[in-house]
């Protein structure tokens, strides 16, 4: 038996269960596609379970959750001794019959006792945070500040006048820093225009380009 429960942190948008847990992914890195983590799963096994059996049942609470992947978080494993007292068993059974001037009898007994025991009991446990993936993506390449090094080959970016080095600062009026734009991005449809905030230097821009599929 392996049990979960789910703690929430965002609902943003109403999301369809999966018919199949398998379309759920379960990834050890955070993928580079724009995602929104909307909570947290706590998955604890018994003696018998291991991780596939933990990650099985992640990705069976994010499907009906509407979840696109798991990732995983921290994991452990918890040693519990276990004491059993022990117990015994006696059975026994006797007959006897008497004639008229003569008799006998018989009898017999048979027991048994299993003493105590004490049995260390292995349990996995894992969280796993699960995220759902933006519908589009801004089709620009930054690096670890938010600089834009490259651009998606279907980009109007380069078209809209942005260049390589100009840092990212907002979208749509969402601080780039700020989970709300993560938030914003939800409800981006591809082809939607965007308006994206820029330095360049000492300049503040502002530019607008098509949002792509993420």
């Amino acid at each position: 038996m392996v049990r979960s429960s789910f703690t929430p942190e965002a609902y943003v948008v109403s999301r369809q269960p999966k018919e199949n847990y398998k379309a759920v992914e379960y990834l050890a890195h955070k993928p580079i596609r724009a995602a929104l983590r909307i909570g947290v799963i706590s998955v604890d096994g018994n003696g018998f379970a291991d991780f596939d059996d933990l990650i099985k049942k992640a990705k069976k609470e994010a499907a009906e959750l509407g979840g696109d992947f798991v990732l995983a978080e921290d994991s452990g494993v918890d040693s519990r001794t276990v004491y059993s007292p022990g117990y015994s068993k006696y059975q026994a059974n006797a007959h006897a019959s008497y004639g008229a001037y003569s008799g006998y009898g018989d009898g017999k007994a048979e027991g048994y006792s299993v003493g105590p025991s004490i049995t260390t009991v292995h349990r996995p446990w894992s969280v796993f945070s699960v995220w759902i993936y933006a519908p589009s993506q801004l089709g620009l390449r930054l690096d670890e500040n938010n600089n834009v090094n490259g651009f998606h080959l279907n980009s109007d970016g380069e078209k809209a006048g942005i260049r390589i080095g100009d840092q990212l600062l907002g979208v749509d009026g969402n601080d780039v820093q700020d989970q709300a734009v993560i938030i914003h991005l939800m409800t981006v449809n591809p082809g939607n225009k965007v308006e994206l905030t820029f330095q360049r230097g000492a300049q503040r821009i502002e530019r607008k380009i098509t949002a792509l599929p993420n």
